[in-house]
């Protein structure tokens, strides 16, 4: 093989491995402590009837209910697109479409799921 065909593998190859690097705009996830990467996809406000309001969070109090906010977040596991219901903490203020780390829960099992940061905020409809 000549130089070009070595120099056109090569480039090839670091192509293909440059696909694989995670993007380092989404911040770091604690993967190996189980947390996920997650997406904000509905939010739950005062005004949600306790009829739509996922299991976990149905059972609550009304007073409980009116102190927190909760979201509904999709993560990826495995190959799976998987959702959880999270309180929002205090001091954070999600929207629709921000990504955070999520520490899951079963949400069916009564869980409630954890979010410790925000890794990027959606931007501005």
């Amino acid at each position: 093989m000549n130089w070009q065909g070595s120099f056109a593998v090569t480039v090839i190859a670091l192509l293909g491995f440059a696909g694989c690097a995670s993007d380092p705009t989404f911040g770091v996830v604690d993967w190996q402590h189980g947390a996920r990467r997650g997406v904000v996809s509905t939010t739950y406000g005062a005004d949600t009837a306790p009829a739509q309001r996922p299991a976990c969070v149905a059972a609550l109090p009304p007073d409980q209910y009116a102190k927190q906010r909760f979201v509904l977040v999709r993560y990826q596991h495995v190959r799976l697109t998987r959702t959880a219901v999270a309180a929002v903490p205090a001091n954070f203020s999600l929207k629709e479409g921000d990504v955070v780390e999520l520490w899951p829960a079963d949400c069916s099992a009564g869980g409630l799921s954890r979010i410790s940061k925000v890794l990027r905020t959606a931007p501005p409809l």
